[in-house]
């Protein structure tokens, strides 16, 4: 994926009935530090709108407001970023 990468979300997040949110745009790919204090092994719902929200400078309770398929869209692009990377071994 590029960066910057925009995720255009399919329904807006619509804040105190007015103002909207229709995407997030990410500036940069997670690093080490963005993973600091976070259980691997338990990594759930919670942890990757935390990680979306380090990575798209938007408040966490924000992202909260997302619909259903929009979060588990961004779920799963950000689980290309923690995904194994590339094998190792004999050739």
């Amino acid at each position: 994926m590029e960066i910057p990468f925009v995720f255009v979300l399919d329904k807006p997040i619509v804040i105190d009935g007015a103002e909207s949110v229709t995407n997030l745009r990410f500036n940069r790919e997670p690093t080490v530090k963005d993973l600091y204090g976070i259980d691997m092994k338990a990594f759930n719902l919670r942890d990757y709108i935390g990680l979306a929200g380090r990575l798209s400078n938007q408040p966490t309770p924000i992202l909260d407001l997302m619909s259903i398929p929009d979060g588990m869209r961004l779920m799963r692009l950000l689980g290309d970023f923690l995904s194994d990377g590339q094998e190792t071994g004999d050739s």
